[in-house]
Formats: structure tokens, sequence, C-alpha cells
């Protein structure tokens, strides 16, 4: 079908041309009918300005609803906000009494184990709020630990000092658990004679020792809880046992239980006199002029010289006889590690003997961080809070109050028929009138005598 071009051109938008056009459409398109109706068209137009101002008048009203909307979520916002911060400071307050009335419970307990007033124990408990805060542990923790080292004779004012040092070890990279830490650090005193500080000094050595070698802190504890009072009775130091058990540690992987029954037997076999005298037929001396014991360390590296000296190594006859003498057959296991490890031994102890300066630096890192930061805020608040529930006017009224509870409780005890019918009683009611009058009159005279006193 061709195109015809003249109906093409009488196309107009004009209404008057359309019943032409559309004769010269259905001409040209022959039987295709086309109906254009100009009313229709014109309603059409209609339709689509009344479209256009609804969807004006629709976006004026969504824009309102979002503005709106964005309004009431900035209200919600700083409501939430508001409320969150009160609930956070009420559960906040809630938390710090209960852990004051936990502190107060173990200072009465130090106070009977130190035979001390609860007086006198209170008026030094900001020592262990102190500790609380500056290393971030419960004050009613720190209470607990002064009260179990007191237990072992030290006067409040050391066992307070010794709660700080094992409160500092909560920041060292290798000491996890401070129930183990504590059994340690008592059994490091008693050993070894030693005061709280220079016990303090050995922890921070075992948490050197333990991050440059592959030995845990909690494994050397366990060595100086089991063998320290034989070693320091043959004569050696806490760092000296420190370093020989990283070696054989280290060396070995044998647990801590093993090595340290190890060590008795080793160090014992090593002051015979037959073990001695075996010793010094080689060259190797065991004992100094005076004829006394040279000490565990001592020992152990004049042996593991005088091997090298003679060229008897791991594996001859004569070492065997050597490791015999020592600590048996059955300790071959440690005892080898003892005399072929020396260097390692000695790198040991050098860090031991450094390790305050080290740990120094470790609780400082440890102090940077914002838990750590937040979590001293909270033990600060908890300092506060009980600083409130421990002065004496919160004390007299906090009587008081438990006083008129307790009284009510009584009055309103209807449980039986006695004192149902007690109540009834007009001379009884007196009576209980009379007592709540006089429990008043007491509160009132004792907050006026406080005042007094606070004056």
């Amino acid at each position: 079908m061709a195109f015809d071009f003249t109906a093409a051109l009488n196309l107009q938008t004009n209404p008057a041309n359309l019943n032409k056009v559309n004769k010269d459409i259905q001409k040209t398109l022959n039987k295709v009918s086309l109906n254009l109706d100009a009313k229709n068209i014109a309603k059409a137009q209609g339709e689509i300005k009344k479209l256009q101002g609804t969807l004006s008048k629709t976006t004026s009203v969504a824009k309102q609803f979002g503005d709106a909307v964005s309004l009431k979520a900035v209200n919600f916002a700083a409501y939430t906000l508001a409320s969150t911060a009160v609930l956070k400071l009420t559960g906040a307050i809630s938390n710090a009494t209960r852990e004051s009335l936990k502190l107060q419970t173990e200072l009465a307990k130090i106070a009977q184990v130190t035979n001390s007033s609860n007086k006198e124990v209170l008026d030094q408990s900001n020592l262990l709020k102190k500790v609380s805060v500056e290393y971030n542990i419960a004050s009613s923790k720190v209470a607990q630990l002064t009260r179990t080292l007191a237990q072992t004779g030290l006067s409040f004012q050391q066992a307070a000092k010794a709660a700080e040092v094992l409160a500092r070890t909560s920041l060292l990279a290798t000491f996890d658990s401070l129930q183990s830490t504590t059994e340690g650090f008592i059994a490091t005193l008693s050993s070894f004679s030693l005061s709280v500080d220079q016990a303090g000094q050995s922890l921070e050595a075992i948490n050197s020792v333990s991050k440059r070698f592959a030995v845990e802190s909690s494994d050397i504890v366990e060595a100086i809880r089991r063998t320290g009072g034989a070693f320091n009775a043959a004569g050696g130091n806490i760092n000296e046992l420190i370093a020989l058990f990283t070696a054989v540690r280290s060396t070995s992987r044998e647990s801590a239980e093993t090595i340290a029954t190890g060590f008795r037997t080793i160090f014992g076999r090593l002051q015979r006199p037959k073990t001695i005298e075996f010793f010094k037929e080689l060259g190797i001396q065991l004992e100094t002029a005076e004829g006394q014991f040279v000490g565990p360390l001592q020992a152990i590296q004049n042996i593991s010289q005088g091997l090298d000296r003679l060229n008897i190594s791991v594996g001859s006859t004569k070492f065997a006889e050597v490791v015999e003498q020592i600590g048996g057959i059955r300790q071959l296991s440690r005892v080898v590690p003892l005399l072929t490890q020396t260097t390692k031994i000695t790198e040991a102890l050098g860090v031991a003997n450094n390790g305050t300066a080290e740990s120094a630096a470790d609780v400082a890192k440890a102090q940077q961080t914002v838990a750590f930061q937040l979590g001293s805020l909270q033990k600060n608040f908890a300092a506060f809070i009980d600083d409130v529930i421990s002065s004496p006017a919160f004390q007299t009224l906090s009587k008081a109050i438990i006083g008129i509870a307790n009284a009510l409780v009584e009055v309103g005890f209807l449980s039986n028929p006695y004192e149902e019918k007690k109540l009834k009683q007009d001379g009884h009611k007196q009576k209980i009138a009379e007592a709540i009058f006089q429990a008043i009159k007491n509160f009132k005279y004792s907050k006026e005598k406080l005042l007094i006193t606070e004056q």
C-alpha cells in the first residue's frame, strides 16, 4: 500500500480539520477505521490538567508528611537517648550499691581475720578502692584478695599492698587467673622469705620470661608452689628457679608438676656427699672453700662446663653415668636439658632480672585502652556510691528505716490468731504506738547528735 502524502499534510491539531483528516485516513487505509472525536480529546486534555494538579498537591502533601516524619524521628531519637541515659544511670547506681554491700561484707571478714574493729578497717578501705580504680578490678574482689593474704599473717596494710601487686598482674599479658596467681604469690612469700615488694618483682619476672620463651606463667607459678621451698633450701633464689625451669619446660614440654617433682630429686641428690665426691674426681667442684654447696644454678653451670672441658657429650657412657649421679635414670628428660641448655638458662635469668621495667611498660599500655578507661570510670563511680553508703549520716538513716520497716512488719504480722486477737486490744495498740513513738524520738535524737558532731 502506497503512503498518501496528501492525507499526511491534512493532519492538523486543529479540531476543525479532524473530520476531513478522518475521511482522508479511511480512504487511504481502505477498510481500516480510525474514529477521532474532538470532544473526547478535549475531555482527555482536561483530565490530564486535573491529574497534573493532583500530582502537584500530592507532592506537596508528601513533602509535608516527610518533614513531619523527620521531626518525629528526631524527637523520638532524643527521647530514646534521654531515657536510655536515665536507665543506664539507674542501673549503674543499682550495680554500684550491690558492689558496695559486697565490699562491706568483705571488710567485716577482714576485721575478723586481722582482729581489728570494723571501724578501723573501714577507715582504711580507701586503699582498696584506690586499687580497684587504678587496675579496673571490683573493690569487693580486691577486698577478697586482701582477706586471703591477711590469713597468711600479713597486716591489713601489707595485705592491701600485696592485693595491689596481684591486681597489677591482671593487666599483664601472661597472667589469666587471679586465684592461681595469688596461690603462687603466697608460695613465693613463704618459700623464699621475700617481702611483698620482692614477691611482686618475682611475678613481673615470670611475666617477662613467659613472653620470651615457650613457657606459660601458670606453669612457672606451679613449679614455684611445688619445689620453691626445696630449691631455696639448696641455696637458690627464685629467678634462678625460673630460669632453670624455663630451660627444661621449653625443651621437653613436660608438665610443670613433672618437672617440679624432678627438680626436688635432682637438687637433693646434687648435695649428697657421694655425688659431690664423684664430680670432685672429675675436677668439677660443687662446694665452696668453706665446704658449702655452691647452689643449684652454680652446680649445673659447673657440671656443664666441666663436661665440655672433658669432652663428655650426650650419648656417651660417661654422660649416662653423670645423669645417674645427678638425678637417676628416671630424671633423664630433665637432667639433659639442664646440662645442654645453659645458654637458654643464662638468657632467661637475664630477662627475669630485668622484668620489673618491662612489666611497667606493659601495664601502661593496658591502661591506655578505651576498654580499661571505661572500666576504671565504672569502678570510680562505684567508689563514689560506696562513700555515700559508708557515710555516718546514711548509716544512721538506713538503720532507722530498717527499724521502722521491722516495726511495721511486726505490727502487720497476722499469720496466727493470737497476734490478731492482741491487735484488737486497746492496751496492746497503746504499747505499739508508744514503741513507734519512742523509735522516732531516738532517730531524731541520733540525727541531731550526728549534726552537732559533724559541725
